[in-house]
């Protein structure tokens, strides 16, 4: 069965990026793998790191909880995954992992000049990528 990546961050445009992956998923008879990725906190030696990703990870898995609701409802198959990284990175290695043949992903409809200037997590999947890519708005 091939495999549509969807990176989740529970914004709207990820919202309708999962509804994207649905369809793509119903065409191809596909498995939807949701990802969110949780940007590591450093927060020195007074934080204990167990219990920090302990707490991202649960952020994280309740952004992925709500979108497999969807793939649910929508009879699509899913799992869902939570990675503490870097954005554009974890997406990339993820798919990678599982072979994944596209990667969805919504976009927060930055314009081409702050685009260009400060660069986004779409725009560095999409460097990265080996796979098709599609951005949502």
């Amino acid at each position: 069965m091939s495999t549509v990546l969807v990176a989740v961050d529970g914004s709207a445009s990820a919202v309708r990026a999962v509804e994207h992956a649905a369809l793509l998923a119903k065409r191809a008879a596909a498995e939807v793998c949701v990802l969110n990725v949780q940007l590591p906190i450093r927060a020195g030696e007074l934080v204990d790191r167990a219990a920090l990703d302990k707490y991202q990870r649960g952020l994280g898995q309740q952004i992925v909880d709500t979108a497999m609701a969807t793939l649910r409802d929508r009879g699509v198959a899913h799992q869902g995954r939570v990675v503490i990284g870097e954005i554009g990175e974890s997406i990339v290695s993820t798919a990678q992992d599982l072979g994944a043949e596209q990667i969805v992903m919504g976009s927060r409809g930055m314009s081409a000049l702050p685009n260009l200037v400060l660069g986004s997590n779409a725009t560095r999947v999409i460097h990265l990528a080996r796979v098709p890519v599609t951005i949502v708005k």
